[in-house]
């Protein structure tokens, strides 16, 4: 039987949310992805700081200890939608990993933005 982790980033609460919905479906565990530096909860702000590190390719530091994916075959990661791709933060996760052989189901949340770049960014970040 496989084992599956939900690994989310949540800003708001929504992804938060749709996570904790989606491991209880599936029996997964369930893990909060967060940066050292705590984004504003002011929106405006919050987009533009996501603009300056999505610009410059910035990718944060995480905050708490990082899961160990070796038990895990599915991976799903759950994050909003910053400036039309998933918050630096989730690459920085990402990018930590390496998935051969592991099956990652991303999803987002947003609000009538679209991912242009995400899939992208997502497979130029999974090892």
């Amino acid at each position: 039987m496989s084992k599956v982790l939900v690994a989310y980033f949540s800003h708001s609460g929504k992804t938060r949310r749709a996570s904790q919905l989606i491991a209880e479906t599936v029996g997964a565990d369930l893990y909060e992805i967060k940066t050292i530096r705590e984004y504003p909860k002011d929106e405006d702000r919050c987009i533009d700081i996501a603009r300056v590190e999505f610009n410059a390719k910035v990718r944060p530091d995480l905050d708490g200890e990082l899961p160990e994916l070796d038990k895990y075959d599915k991976i799903v990661v759950g994050f909003p939608c910053w400036h039309d791709t998933c918050p630096m933060g989730v690459l920085s996760f990402l990018e930590h990993y390496d998935f051969t052989g592991k099956a990652v189901y991303p999803f987002m949340t947003h609000e009538g933005s679209g991912p242009d770049g995400c899939n992208d960014d997502m497979k130029a970040s999974c090892k």
